[in-house]
């Protein structure tokens, strides 16, 4: 019976520390990745209406003129991270930002549809 106890504590154990492990939160060059991936899904980046001026005319802020930014920022910060260069809290946390920032230009553009 002792026996049973000890194996059943064990199993119990080893799972508590699987489920810590996954619990943790990535490191700075995981988290740029997947803020990476996320962009270019929510994003046009590439798509052929960014790449006119002035939608329709009533262009506020030139939605050309800020995917190129997020563009820039995007492929220097994969190229640095394929060359094992990870961001500090401070980039990934202004890169967010810009992304935030260009999403709502967009928005207010007509580009995207407000969550």
């Amino acid at each position: 019976m002792l026996q049973a106890v000890t194996i059943a504590s064990s199993n119990e154990h080893q799972a508590a520390n699987i489920h810590t492990i996954t619990d943790r939160k990535p490191n700075l060059k995981t988290a740029m990745l997947s803020l990476i991936e996320e962009v270019k899904t929510e994003l046009p980046l590439y798509e052929s209406e960014t790449f006119i001026c002035g939608p329709k005319g009533s262009c506020i802020g030139c939605s050309k003129k800020l995917l190129e930014l997020v563009d820039s920022e995007l492929v220097y910060w994969e190229h640095s991270i394929a060359r094992g260069e990870a961001p500090n809290f401070e980039e990934l946390r202004r890169f967010g930002k810009l992304c935030n920032s260009v999403r709502r230009g967009l928005q207010r553009n007509g580009l995207l549809k407000k969550r």
